[in-house]
């Protein structure tokens, strides 16, 4: 069983494709995006948590228990302004996968 989740744009029905919103977070955030990984590595921090059906306050919440014993003080505030900047531009969908049959 897979866990995986989808960001929509609050003004739209269909799923934005991931690299795409990184693209959108690295320019509103003034950060040159990178070929290898994702801002902040946002993906595995934050969509993680999001796949396992966590809300944004539980999000924020979660990384700042999480994050104060072994990240800098402004890396944790950066990962929380990425969660509100997700919170305010994009709806989430969590959901299960299985594989074969």
């Amino acid at each position: 069983m897979a866990i995986n989740f989808q960001l929509f744009r609050k003004d739209s029905d269909e799923p934005e494709r991931l690299d795409v919103v990184d693209a959108m977070m690295c320019y509103h955030f003034r950060v040159e995006c990178d070929e290898r990984r994702y801002h902040a590595w946002w993906f595995d921090i934050i969509g993680f948590k999001l796949a396992l059906g966590q809300t944004w306050d539980e999000v924020r919440r979660n990384i700042r228990d999480f994050t104060e014993d072994w990240v800098w003080e402004a890396q944790t505030q950066h990962l929380i302004d990425i969660v509100n900047w997700l919170e305010a531009n994009f709806t989430v969908n969590h959901f299960t996968s299985w594989g074969r049959s």
